[in-house]
């Protein structure tokens, strides 16, 4: 196809690694396979860094099904971030191209080869599923949703009393960090949570952003009493400590030793 051979550069440290971890994975299926002689095995990659795994498991010929998952493909990350009107350019884009423009050509290639290379090829959501049909050239042929089914980790009560106990804890800080500043009643408090890389476009912190504005407008014109809090959670370097809410979280606290 595009990639008959892929030259990975000594530069790229990640991309040796994933060929390394490639080589060794399908070393170890090779072994497994060959004690466990009764059962079917299938081996499940995700993601291109261990795409290699998926492509030699095929090229060796072992005796395994392979699946290869793409969370978000790896061009369609750098495109989105250079915020690129990406979906709606999506069947436009020269892949090639801006793959090497980008340095990524190696690592573009490894991706777009293992997700051919799989027998079954699957993503998280049905735009990632256009994303790769137009980025990879192959269309998923599943969709497996991300998220996990907790009715089948726990039972629901057990899972009631967890909800109830980190509601408590946000309660807590909520009450400590608007001390003094804000009044408002905690059984008519909503909490929404943004949380990932600081990634201000691939992580829709714009489009978060721009909801709670529009949220807020319509709060205020109905005159609904229902306070919403926004966390948005992201990972990045603090320079001090907000002395106000340092303050306001010891009062709350001395509050409820008192009470």
């Amino acid at each position: 196809g595009m990639c008959p051979h892929i030259s990975i550069p000594d530069s790229d440290k990640e991309a040796v690694d994933c060929v390394m971890f490639g080589q060794l994975i399908t070393w170890f299926l090779g072994e497994f396979n060959a004690r466990n002689t009764s059962r079917r095995t299938v081996a499940h990659f995700h993601e291109w860094q261990s795409g290699v795994g998926c492509i030699l498991s095929r090229t060796r010929g072992l005796d395994v099904g392979t699946i290869f998952t793409t969370h978000a493909t790896l061009l369609g990350r750098y495109l989105c971030a250079g915020s690129s009107d990406f979906y709606n350019n999506m069947p436009y884009f020269d892949c090639e191209g801006e793959a090497r423009r980008r340095g990524i050509h190696h690592r573009y290639c490894t991706e777009m080869a293992a997700c051919h290379a799989a027998h079954i090829f699957t993503t998280v959501s049905r735009i990632t599923q256009d994303e790769s049909e137009h980025l990879l050239k192959r269309r998923p042929d599943l969709i497996t949703p991300n998220g996990l089914n907790v009715h089948k980790f726990s039972a629901i009560h057990e899972f009631q009393n967890l909800h109830a106990r980190s509601k408590k804890k946000i309660e807590n800080f909520v009450q400590g960090h608007f001390y003094g500043h804000v009044d408002f009643d905690l059984d008519k408090t909503v909490y929404l949570f943004s949380a990932g890389r600081n990634e201000y476009f691939n992580k829709g912190v714009d489009l978060f952003l721009e909801g709670l504005a529009k949220l807020n407008y319509y709060l205020k014109r109905d005159n609904v009493d229902v306070t919403v809090i926004a966390f948005l959670i992201f990972p990045e370097e603090t320079n001090n400590y907000n002395i106000d809410s340092l303050n306001g979280q010891a009062q709350h606290k001395k509050l409820k030793e008192k009470c």
